[in-house]
C-alpha cells in the first residue's frame, strides 16, 4: 500500500521526536506533537511542512540556515529539524504557528550561498512538481527568507541553559515598549510584568480554560485593538468561568495590559542565535547563563550560581564571587553581595562603592539611581557619594542632564544633576530626554513633548509616542498607525505604518503588517536595501 504525504509526515516526526527527546519523551511533548499533526493536517498544510523538510534537511542541509519568528513554537518543526529551539523547554505556544493561516515560515539563510540556497531548493521544488503544488508552496516557503552574514560563523556547541533575562530585554528593547523596558530593570519581582503573548495565551487557558486555537484568536483581537470583538470575548468567557469576579477582573486586567506584547519564541530565536554564532567557542559551556556585553564585559554565572565578567575573548577577569550583577556602564558595574545589598565594582573587580542599597541600576551622565531601605529612590555618583537624596517612588536615568522623577502626587517632574526640580510634577509619564526634547503624558493618556524649560512646544495628542532621533520621531494616531514628525510637530511621513522604530543614519524599520516582515525607509518614505 503506497504511502500518503500525510503517513511520510507522521513518520518523520516520530523520528525527530526520538531524535529529539529519546525513546521515553515526556507526555507534554506527545501531546503537543498529536496536536499540531492534527491540526496541520485539517489545515491541509501536511505538503508545506514535508516540502521544508526534504529543503532544509536534505537538499541544502551544508548550508548553515536559523528559523526565525514563531517557527521555533512548533515541536513538530523542532521535531523535523527546522529551529534549533525546544519549544517545550522554552514555554512557547504550538498555537502561534499552527493554526487554520498558512504556516509562516521564516529563516535566516548564510549569506555568501544564499543564491545557491535559491538555487537548489527551487531544483527540489521541480523535481516534485508532479506531487506537488509547487506555486502554492514556493509562496509559503521563500516569502520570508532573509540572506545573513553572521550564519557563516556557526559553532556547533550546547547552549547556556538559563537565558530568561536576556529573552525579556530583547523583547522590551523596542521605542514602543521602552517604559515597560525600564520597569523591568527597576523592578523586583519582575513576574507581574506581561512581556510576552506566551503569557497572554497562558493566561487565557490556565485562567479562562479556553483552548489553544480560541486562545489565539483571542490575544489577536487584543494585539489589533479589536475593541467591540475584545469585549465580546470578555463576556464570553467572564460568563463561563466560576472564578470569583475581582480573580477574572484581575486576570483581564493583566492580560490586556501589554497589547505589545512580544513574541517569545523570536526573542529566544534571536537571543540563541546570538550565542550560537557570535560567542567565543571555548568558554560557552562553562557558564550557567550568560548576559549580553557591555562596556566590553559580559556578566556570566557559574554552576554554584555566582556570577563575575567575562571579556570578548572569553576570559574571566573578574571572579565569580557576587550574587547578582547588574551590566557595565560607564566604567562600573552594581553588583549584589551576600547580605543582598549592591555596591559598584569597575573593571577589575575592586570595590569602589560599598554594598549599602537595596536595589541599584546602571550609570548615566556619571549619575546611578539607587533605592535605599525605606524604598525611596536617589542618585549617587561616581565616588558613591549621595549626590541627590532618597525621596522618590520611581526614577529614570539621566539622560542630557536631567531625569524624570515620580512625585508624591504620582506625577511625574524632572530634576537636574543637584536635584533641583526643574520642571513640575504635571505629567501621569515622562521619559528622557533625547534631542533636547522628552515625551510626556497628560492626564488624558495623549502624549506630546516638552523642552528642557518644561515648555510643552508638541501638544499631548498622540496614543503613543516614541524619542526623537536625527531629529523626527514616530508618533502613533487614533487609527493606531505611526508615521513620524519633526521638532515643530510638523508630519513628515504619513501615517500608514503599524509600528516603526527609531532613525538611524538616515533610515528606520518600519513594519506595514504588524506581525509581518520589517523593512527599511529613508528621510523621504523611500524604501531602501
Amino acid at each position: 500500500m503506497e504511502r500518503t504525504h500525510t503517513d511520510i509526515l507522521k513518520g518523520l516526526v516520530s523520528a525527530g521526536k526520538r531524535w529529539r527527546y529519546g525513546e521515553k519523551a515526556d507526555n507534554l511533548v506527545t501531546r503537543r506533537i498529536v496536536w499540531e499533526l492534527m491540526h496541520i493536517i485539517k489545515a491541509e498544510h501536511v505538503d508545506y511542512y514535508l516540502m521544508a523538510f526534504w529543503i532544509f534537511r536534505y537538499s541544502v542541509q551544508d548550508i548553515n540556515y536559523w528559523a526565525r519568528g514563531a517557527v521555533s513554537s512548533s515541536v513538530v518543526c523542532y521535531c523535523l529539524g527546522l529551529t534549533e529551539v525546544d519549544p517545550i523547554k522554552y514555554g512557547l505556544h504550538s498555537a502561534r504557528f499552527v493554526n487554520e493561516d498558512l504556516p509562516k515560515f521564516q529563516f535566516d539563510i548564510e549569506a555568501s550561498r544564499f543564491d545557491e540556497f535559491m538555487k537548489r531548493a527551487e531544483d527540489m521544488l521541480q523535481a516534485n512538481a508532479e506531487d506537488f503544488d509547487i506555486t502554492a508552496i514556493r509562496e509559503c516557503l521563500f516569502k520570508d527568507l532573509k540572506p545573513s552574514s553572521y550564519l557563516s560563523k556557526k559553532k556547533e556547541r550546547p547552549l547556556p541553559d538559563d537565558l530568561e533575562d536576556e529573552f525579556a530585554r530583547y523583547a522590551l528593547y523596542f521605542p514602543q515598549t521602552m517604559d515597560l523596558f525600564a520597569a523591568y530593570v527597576n523592578r523586583y519581582p519582575k513576574r507581574d510584568i506581561l512581556i510576552y503573548q506566551e503569557q497572554m495565551l497562558n493566561i487565557l487557558k490556565e485562567v479562562f480554560h479556553a483552548g489553544g486555537t480560541k486562545a489565539n484568536k483571542i490575544r489577536l483581537s487584543i494585539q489589533r485593538g479589536e475593541t467591540e470583538q475584545v469585549e465580546a470575548y470578555r463576556q464570553e468567557l467572564f460568563a463561563s468561568s466560576d472564578l470569583p469576579d475581582e480573580e477574572k477582573e484581575e486576570a483581564w486586567k493583566r492580560l490586556t495590559s501589554n497589547p505589545k506584547a512580544f513574541l517569545k519564541a523570536h526573542a529566544v530565536s534571536s537571543v540563541l542565535a546570538s550565542y550560537k554564532y557570535e560567542w567565543p567557542e571555548n568558554f560557552i559551556n562553562k557558564w550557567k547563563k550568560i548576559r549580553g556585553c557591555n562596556d566590553g564585559l559580559a556578566g556570566v554565572r557559574n554552576a554554584d550560581g555566582r556570577w563575575g565578567f567575562i571579556d570578548k575573548t572569553g576570559r574571566l577577569v573578574i571572579p565569580c564571587q557576587w550574587k547578582r550583577t547588574f551590566y557595565f556602564s560607564e566604567g562600573l558595574a552594581g553588583v549584589q553581595d551576600d547580605n543582598e545589598k549592591w555596591g559598584f565594582i569597575d573593571k577589575i573587580g575592586k570595590v569602589v562603592i560599598p554594598f549599602k542599597w537595596k536595589i541599584v541600576n546602571e550609570f548615566h551622565n556619571g549619575l546611578a539611581n539607587v533605592q535605599d531601605d525605606n524604598e525611596n529612590w536617589g542618585y549617587i555618583d561616581k565616588t558613591g557619594k549621595l549626590a541627590i537624596p532618597c525621596q522618590w517612588k520611581r526614577t529614570y536615568w539621566f539622560y542630557e542632564g536631567l531625569a524624570s522623577v515620580e512625585g508624591n502626587n504620582e506625577n511625574w517632574g524632572y530634576i537636574d544633576k543637584t536635584g533641583k526640580l526643574v520642571v513640575p510634577y504635571q505629567w501621569k509619564e515622562a521619559f528622557c530626554f533625547h534631542e533636547g526634547l522628552a515625551q510626556v503624558m497628560n492626564a488624558d493618556g495623549r502624549w506630546g513633548y516638552i523642552d528642557k524649560t518644561g515648555e510643552l512646544v508638541i501638544p499631548c495628542q498622540w496614543k503613543k509616542a516614541l524619542f526623537f532621533s536625527e531629529g523626527l520621531v514616530g508618533v502613533q494616531d487614533d487609527n493606531e498607525k505611526w508615521g513620524f514628525i519633526d521638532k515643530t510637530g510638523k508630519v513628515v511621513l504619513p501615517f500608514v505604518w503599524s509600528n516603526v522604530q527609531w532613525f538611524r543614519n538616515g533610515r528606520v524599520r518600519v513594519q506595514t503588517v504588524l506581525g509581518g516582515g520589517w523593512h527599511d525607509i529613508d528621510r523621504e518614505g523611500n524604501d531602501v536595501q
